[in-house]
């Protein structure tokens, strides 16, 4: 442990686009603010790379390409990514703060580097591994990191725990969840839209074909809103005022989209994808749709207000009951530490337990 026997948190993370996963900004802001909450004494927040690609992002994907290709092995694209990504050197920045290493406790890791870990003897080496459903970046994390030296590894869909369990036994699933300082409802809006589908447009089957079938489909019903809404203020003021929201899951994961409707309290219709069961109740919390029956099922919706707007209220309490991204850093926190070292820290506050501390930090 560091200083008083409490831990000592290092989060290193890139700066990118997903506000509300745990991998980008906003999310590990979140979780960032939540090791503060619970008496974490020291974290420092350091954005290695942003959004945008660069030479050194372009690097980060070089070698998994070139091994997914079948150009090169699986060793030689690990040796050609250590040869073109440099360690980053942790103890620099501790060393900047007045810091032993040997004080750090937790190296909590939000990006595919590689690190001296081995500087840090008392710290517990962490991965969590975000945004995994496309190839390139799953390997990417393999080839550009030391997953295999990691204590703990986490993965945000269920579909590639497996994957990783190749590279390290102690993997676990922490999925999307729901950023409640942002996703929560706005009251006093009207019910403008019949369905809404925030996200990218693509002008072109190839680009997305499921989703460019979907959006031609739903184009004809009046009162739509389909297009990309920014900054999230916007996005949450257009989910207040749709009956309907619609997911559209291109890649047949659980991404951000139902936590962050279900978040502000609105209606979600999606997919049934690996996963959505085992935080939701089909037709208590949400709907789902099959690809014959998208417009019957927004059809009947529609026509059933009272029974639509029973789901979303039920929906938004399961949300922000169990899936917020306080939630999230408790489950990781749990795994790490232990619930008895999250049990003091509720105590310290007043509170019977973690659980009852975190309904706290969760706006009414």
């Amino acid at each position: 442990m560091g200083k008083g026997d409490i831990p000592i948190a290092l989060m290193l993370y890139q700066n990118t686009v997903g506000t509300n996963c745990l991998g980008g900004e906003g999310g590990v802001k979140a979780l960032s603010k939540f090791l503060d909450l619970i008496a974490f004494p020291l974290r420092m927040e350091v954005f290695y790379s942003g959004g945008r690609p660069t030479l050194k992002g372009i690097f980060f994907y070089l070698s998994a390409y070139l091994q997914r290709k079948g150009y090169i092995s699986f060793n030689g694209a690990r040796m050609l990514s250590r040869m073109l990504n440099r360690q980053v050197d942790l103890v620099k920045l501790v060393k900047r703060f007045n810091i032993k290493p040997e004080d750090i406790d937790l190296l909590f890791i939000c990006a595919p580097i590689r690190v001296n870990y081995k500087s840090f003897p008392n710290a517990k080496l962490v991965y969590f591994c975000p945004e995994v459903i496309y190839p390139m970046t799953r390997s990417a994390f393999v080839t550009n990191t030391d997953l295999e030296a990691a204590d703990y590894v986490f993965v945000q869909f269920r579909q590639f725990v497996n994957y990783f369990k190749q590279y390290n036994p102690h993997v676990y699933l922490s999925p999307n969840a729901c950023n409640p300082e942002i996703f929560r409802p706005v009251r006093g809006l009207k019910l403008r839209y019949n369905v809404s589908f925030i996200g990218s447009v693509p002008r072109a089957p190839i680009e997305r074909p499921k989703r460019f079938r979907y959006l031609q489909l739903i184009k004809g019903i009046p009162d739509c809103y389909i297009g990309s809404a920014w900054p999230l203020t916007r996005t949450v003021r257009i989910y207040s005022m749709s009956k309907i929201v619609l997911d559209i899951c291109d890649f047949n994961q659980l991404t951000a989209r139902p936590f962050e409707v279900l978040g502000v309290g609105r209606f979600l219709l999606t997919e049934d994808v690996p996963g959505l069961r085992e935080c939701f109740q089909v037709g208590k919390h949400l709907a789902v749709y099959e690809p014959d029956d998208l417009l019957e099922k927004i059809g009947y919706y529609l026509s059933n207000a009272e029974e639509r707007e029973k789901i979303a209220r039920e929906g938004h309490k399961q949300c922000y009951k169990n899936h917020t991204i306080y939630h999230r850093a408790r489950d990781m926190l749990s795994i790490i530490y232990g619930l008895s070292m999250l049990g003091e820290v509720a105590s310290m506050y007043g509170f019977s337990d973690i659980d009852e501390y975190i309904q706290s930090l969760i706006p009414l």
